[in-house]
């Protein structure tokens, strides 16, 4: 009797350890995709990084053919799934997705026409339908149509030949294909293009320093959902004239900056947080107030800098970025402009060695390979 008991009590706990081990463990999304390896990799990487900013799990491989019958098969066996997904791209006319919801029996069939073939618009719009998807899943809601309802929906594409017939095709005809290496995100750095205009203040007056700059953002990832960063800026800088009794001040000139850190993303902006340092090579030109002074001719002058800038990036278009940057930068230089009169000297410009810095920039990032 005692080893009835002990038995029946060894069984209940590894049952109530596997049912602890499936209800806690992380959702996952089952995705089998048929089509060529650039389109459907490219497509991966979409899709890896959307679901690992959900905290949810990629189940991927590849098919040779995406079959309706299949699809469409009752199963009881993916209860644990958060979605399966199959994705037919081989059609040159158009791409059909299917989502179904295993926990409600429910389909979301989709068929989008292709005008440029497989392109980043296309890759994105069906991206898109899975973020949806998955995200209606996540907060409890259904979507879609019933089973009945989706067989009877994909029998009417099939007449209109937007659904290939079913078929069954051999076992070997779809060998499934271990998912890429970088489950994670992009497998280079992500590049963008900047055009912006800049905007600093040089002292507790109305003296400004402003012009357009050109740089790039360059970013790798190495975890979901933020990444190192390399900022280049550089560009062509001149100053309000500085009034004083005495004389007036005006800078002009390129400057460059160099900064590093780091870029997390989320679900709707990039907020981007980076320092460095840099160089403005400035112009200065000085006139007098008072014809018993003679001033300097224009020189040349280096001032070094230490950075530090952060900023919040929108994506307003596919691949276009809007981004509005904020920071400070550390004069080490410590110039001032001086005027000598008798042996009396005269401050008569001196910049602040901390000056905040404002830039708005309109970007475009490069499409991932």
């Amino acid at each position: 009797m005692l080893f009835c008991r002990l038995v029946l009590l060894v069984l209940g706990l590894v049952f109530c350890r596997s049912s602890w081990a499936q209800n806690a463990g992380v959702q996952s999304v089952r995705v089998v995709v048929a089509g060529d390896q650039a389109t459907t990799e490219a497509l991966h990487d979409q899709l890896a990084r959307l679901l690992a900013e959900r905290q949810v799990h990629l189940e991927w491989s590849r098919t040779e053919a995406i079959l309706t019958d299949e699809v469409l098969a009752p199963s009881t066996e993916e209860t644990l799934l958060l979605a399966r997904i199959w994705l037919d791209l081989k059609s040159e006319q158009r791409a059909l997705l299917y989502v179904k919801a295993p926990k409600h029996d429910r389909y979301l069939v989709r068929a989008l026409p292709l005008e440029n073939g497989y392109d980043e618009l296309c890759r994105e719009s069906l991206a898109n339908i899975v973020e949806s998807a998955v995200d209606v899943l996540l907060q409890g809601g259904e979507f879609g149509v019933s089973r009945q309802e989706a067989v009877s929906d994909v029998k009417r594409q099939q007449q209109l030949g937007v659904v290939p017939p079913p078929s069954t095709p051999k076992p070997q005809d779809k060998p499934p294909m271990p998912p890429p290496a970088a489950a994670q995100g992009p497998k280079g750095p992500k590049i963008s293009l900047f055009l912006a205009a800049r905007l600093d203040t040089l002292d507790g007056t109305d003296a400004a320093r402003m012009g357009p700059e050109l740089g790039l953002f360059i970013s790798g990832t190495q975890r979901p959902g933020w990444s190192w960063l390399a900022w280049i800026q550089g560009g062509y800088h001149f100053s309000t004239r500085v009034e004083h009794e005495l004389a007036e001040v005006q800078l002009w000139g390129p400057g460059a900056r160099l900064l590093f850190g780091a870029r997390a993303r989320t679900r709707h902006f990039v907020w981007r947080l980076a320092g460095g340092g840099g160089l403005d090579l400035s112009r200065v030109s000085t006139q007098t107030n008072d014809s018993s002074l003679e001033a300097n001719p224009d020189f040349w002058l280096v001032t070094p800098l230490l950075c530090a800038m952060t900023a919040v990036e929108l994506h307003v278009a596919r691949s276009w970025l809007l981004s509005l940057a904020a920071g400070a930068e550390l004069d080490l230089g410590g110039d001032h402009f001086d005027i000598s009169q008798g042996g009396t000297t005269t401050t008569v410009f001196q910049p602040w060695r901390v000056r905040p810095v404002v830039q708005l920039a309109l970007g475009f990032t490069f499409p991932e390979k």
